[in-house]
């Protein structure tokens, strides 16, 4: 089978998947989940000429994991830029930064503010080993260079990392949920 016709294979089979990632891992809404699936699936639709995986497996584990850092990268746009006492670097405040776009409607900028702020209030919910690896994580610091800001072992950041976000979905799921309430 043509690597083509697995991908759309992995696409008509595993969208509900894709979409329970997004929305239990990521605490993305139905609509943001779905747009992340297509960008995964074009990301991947790009590149499907050197993907090495012939099988269905080994599609859909690549694809899953190019829906994974898309659905990450989405979470760190609207970028919690906040002072690092430990590195610091001062950073523009979001809120500030949304206000004066011009680009955005009213009602869009509001958005995003709320977005912005209830980032942060999940942040603060976090308990405090973690609350600074998930900031500078969303922020796009990689690893290894959390791991140096912080003076960490790598793999013990990474674990922070890990459980941190974890938590962080959980408290920005109820955040939301009460939010909708």
């Amino acid at each position: 089978m043509d690597v083509s016709e697995v991908v759309e294979r992995v696409y008509r089979q595993h969208f509900g998947l894709f979409l329970s990632i997004g929305r239990r891992n990521y605490g993305l809404d139905c609509e943001m989940a779905k747009e992340m699936i297509q960008d995964a699936f074009t990301k991947v639709w790009k590149k499907r000429h050197t993907i090495r995986a012939k099988n269905e497996a080994g599609v859909r584990s690549f694809t899953i994991t190019v829906f994974r850092r898309t659905c990450i990268s989405h979470l760190r746009k609207p970028r919690l830029c906040i002072e690092h006492e430990t590195s610091g670097r001062k950073k523009s405040d979001p809120l500030v930064e949304t206000i004066c776009d011009t680009s955005l409607s009213p009602l869009e900028q509001m958005l995003l503010i709320e977005e912005i702020r209830l980032q942060k209030a999940a942040v603060e919910q976090l308990p405090s080993k973690y609350r600074e690896t998930v900031r500078l994580t969303l922020e796009g610091f990689k690893p290894r260079e959390i791991a140096e800001i912080l003076h960490g072992e790598k793999t013990q950041i990474r674990n922070w990392i890990y459980r941190g976000m974890k938590k962080y979905e959980e408290i920005i799921n109820r955040l939301d949920s009460t939010r909708e309430n």
